[in-house]
């Protein structure tokens, strides 16, 4: 059975790199895609009593978000022959989001990551830190679309490594991966006898930051919630390409 993926998308430009990417899974790997769009609520005084006004509006929203993601689709090159199903919702994006990723199981999110437009670098916004606490599937964040070719690894030792095993076979199957594990940083940050076998996070930080010149994804597998959120604040203002997470 080939893989699911939902991909989150918006009228930005990342978010088409989000579509891209997901697209690619759907061709190369057989993957069916969910390209999902929310349509944010009015505000709440505008909203009520609304009744059959705001139903009708809802519904023009939805089948005009749904054409027009048709329209996406029909005109990215790499989404030809790939089966896409659009979900179109009307609320919170969050919420949203992840009653979605309750109704359905995925092999992997993937979602667009903005750029700042006072440092013009890519940036974890909230909804990316909700969904790395929240959501029970691999997270991949699209800072530019990149075929995936040298993937860099990071294993912290609190995934099962037979779990991480399937999903690279399911995604990155044939591709350049490199493996970094706690075990080694800490043999190489610790080579006194009767000192500290912990790793820092900080150390983890600069030995990824240090391979991110020669990668175009990168693949972290940790159960740590903060150690993921502090990585990905930092090494996504750095990275062009893909950061995948999975926990």
């Amino acid at each position: 059975m080939g893989a699911k993926v939902l991909c989150l998308i918006d009228h930005s430009l990342e978010s088409s790199y989000a579509l891209r990417f997901a697209c690619m899974l759907g061709k190369e790997r057989g993957a069916d895609v969910h390209a999902m769009h929310v349509i944010q609520t009015l505000p709440f005084v505008l909203r009520w009593g609304m009744g059959y006004a705001r139903k009708h509006w809802e519904k023009e929203q939805i089948e005009r978000m749904g054409n027009e993601i048709k329209r996406m689709v029909e005109s990215e090159p790499r989404c030809q022959n790939v089966t896409i199903t659009p979900i179109v919702k009307i609320g919170s994006v969050k919420g949203e989001v992840v009653d979605q990723l309750k109704r359905e199981s995925y092999d992997l999110v993937v979602t667009g990551v903005h750029y700042s437009q006072i440092s013009q670098k890519p940036y974890l916004g909230t909804l990316h830190t909700d969904l790395i606490d929240q959501s029970p599937y691999p997270l991949a964040m699209i800072t530019s679309f990149k075929i995936p070719e040298k993937v860099l690894l990071y294993l912290d030792g609190t995934i099962a490594i037979e779990k991480t095993k399937d999903f690279i076979k399911r995604f990155f199957e044939s591709k350049d991966i490199n493996i970094i594990t706690d075990f080694e940083l800490a043999a190489e940050k610790t080579k006194d006898i009767g000192k500290s076998k912990v790793v820092k996070k900080e150390d983890v930080l600069d030995t990824l930051k240090a391979e991110l010149a020669n990668i175009d994804t990168l693949l972290i597998a940790s159960g740590n919630v903060e150690l993921l959120i502090y990585l990905c604040r930092e090494v996504i203002p750095e990275m062009l390409g893909t950061v995948i997470l999975f926990r």
